[in-house]
């Protein structure tokens, strides 16, 4: 056998994910590192270059519960450089989720990934690490995998957070992902007691400089100033009568363009 070349065999009746992943130096949050799968895999080709038609995998992700995270069991499939999948059930702290995927051209510049993926019922006190406090709400999505680009919706339905030091409630609203941009549809929020209203676009979301195209309508109130200006002011801002403001901001984040009126 050439050097270059390998023709191997592996099989394993309980690899842990945690334990697999040592080896990178990566830990997994929570339960997820102790789910564990059973497989066979061989590969047979060149050793410089992966050649994914000459491996064949199959096996299953074992049927996991702990107190937060509940897995059903779910089979695998690589052969002719595609991954097949059954789909991937089960809950992560009683919010069900789904999701089901088909990879093809894996290991390549081609590489394809189509499915289709939910999740019911999210508490989003369960995220942390984001720059907002006491984030709370209940959120499903429901959203499909076509060539790589991500197409979701979801609806806003009483979500609350604390930002800085303004408390932001989103009473009602729609948002789509379409590829790498988020739609948002007729966003009725709440700034302190000022009513919001937010309509528009935002562009190259996973980039790190997005573009903005939203229009936004609001009329402040005594409370928002005083929260937002004044509590920081040597001379505070006091509102007299009714004062709506419309905004068309734009452009990137770096370079915002807001162009508002009175």
């Amino acid at each position: 056998m050439d050097e270059k070349e390998a023709d191997v065999k592996v099989v394993s009746d309980k690899f842990v994910l945690k334990d697999g992943l040592k080896i990178i130096n990566y830990k997994l949050p929570g339960d997820f590192g102790k789910i564990s799968t059973s497989f066979t895999a061989s590969y047979k080709g060149s050793l410089d270059k992966i050649n994914s038609s000459g491996l064949n995998v199959k096996g299953n992700i074992y049927p996991f519960k702990s107190p937060n995270f509940i897995l059903e069991n779910t089979a695998f499939d690589v052969k002719n450089g595609n991954l097949k999948m059954t789909p991937l059930k089960g809950s992560y702290k009683n919010s069900p989720f789904h999701f089901h995927v088909f990879a093809s051209n894996i290991l390549s510049d081609k590489q394809a990934l189509n499915g289709d993926f939910s999740v019911q019922n999210f508490d989003l006190s369960n995220i942390k690490g984001l720059p907002v406090k006491n984030l709370a709400g209940i959120l499903s999505v429901k959203g499909q995998i076509r060539n790589n680009d991500i197409y979701a919706d979801t609806s806003f339905n009483g979500i609350g957070f604390n930002y800085n030091p303004l408390k932001i409630k989103i009473n009602n609203g729609k948002a789509q992902i379409k590829k790498d941009s988020l739609i948002l549809s007729k966003i009725n929020a709440h700034a302190e007691d000022a009513p919001i209203f937010i309509d528009g676009k935002i562009n190259k979301i996973f980039s790190k400089n997005p573009e903005l195209n939203l229009n936004v309508k609001a009329i402040p109130t005594q409370n928002l100033m005083d929260s937002a200006f004044n509590n920081n002011s040597v001379y505070p801002i006091k509102l007299k009568g009714n004062v709506g403001i419309t905004s068309a901001i734009t452009g990137p984040v770096n370079a915002i363009h807001n162009k508002t009126r009175l």
